[in-house]
């Protein structure tokens, strides 16, 4: 199972800056979902709640 689902949306610990692009946040080893809004969407797949 993809590690970035797992992570629950509101604990997601930021893995890039202020208008990132997805290509960015993947190229740095990190999650992208920007499916939710209000929560970080580049973010690290370990750290925060597991749900």
């Amino acid at each position: 199972e993809n590690e970035c689902q797992l992570v629950d949306p509101y604990a997601r610990q930021n893995c890039g800056w202020p208008g990132i692009t997805a290509d960015e946040c993947q190229e740095r080893g990190c999650c992208w979902d920007n499916s939710i809004r209000g929560v970080k969407w580049c973010f690290n797949s370990t750290g925060g709640t597991i749900v």
